[in-house]
């Protein structure tokens, strides 16, 4: 029977081999983190780690910190949070238009309790990248969660005015108008929701007995 512990030191000689031709190579730097974590070699993981946390990484190398982190250290471990949410903010801020990394970001925040903090990263984005829709509409979907709906309202009307078929914008405004008693204002936003998403014959029912 083949040893683990065998295997897992031969992969890493392997990978510590082609790191050596590829130090920049993230899928690499990925592999062997989770090959010394197997063989229990956490100083060596914690070295992958910290050299992509640093103050010049690229988007996918800070989110790739951000994953080793939730390995290394416990959940509930307030340095090792203050120490990725200074990550996820610094790259932001570095790279305020890309989608992948602003969105991870906000549901950094948002999941740990300070939807404040996603709003802001998400408005950092939004100001980079106003085409960014789907985003712009979770801008003000959190914007509401923030208890602010004078600014959610206005996000998702400017998404509207971007494009009329955006159906959670829709939707949103909708629940926010029902929500404050305008009633009138809330019935066209559920009826372009439904009709861009379409819905069973119960539904269509529903919202026309609305309008009468």
């Amino acid at each position: 029977e083949t040893d683990p512990d065998f295997v897992g030191k031969m992969a890493r000689d392997v990978l510590e081999a082609a790191q050596k031709n590829f130090p920049h190579q993230l899928a690499i730097q990925q592999r062997l983190f989770r090959i010394y974590e197997g063989l229990e070699q956490r100083e060596r993981s914690t070295a992958i780690f910290e050299s992509l946390a640093g103050p010049d990484a690229s988007p996918m190398e800070t989110m790739a910190a951000v994953d080793m982190a939730r390995t290394l250290f416990p959940k509930d471990d307030p340095k090792a949070l203050a120490r990725v949410d200074k990550l996820l903010k610094e790259a932001s801020a570095r790279t305020p238009r890309d989608r992948v990394l602003a969105r991870a970001a906000s549901e950094h925040f948002r999941t740990t309790g300070r939807v404040p903090e996603a709003v802001a990263v998400l408005a950092g984005h939004v100001a980079a990248d106003p085409s960014s829709l789907e985003l712009r509409t979770r801008l003000g979907i959190l914007q509401l969660a923030a208890d602010t709906p004078a600014d959610g309202e206005k996000t998702l009307l400017e998404v509207l005015a971007v494009d009329p078929r955006q159906a959670l914008a829709h939707q949103t405004l909708a629940k926010l108008y029902r929500k404050q008693d305008r009633v009138t204002e809330a019935l066209p936003h559920a009826a372009e929701a439904l009709k861009i998403r379409g819905g069973d014959p119960s539904q269509f029912l529903a919202l026309a007995d609305e309008f009468l």
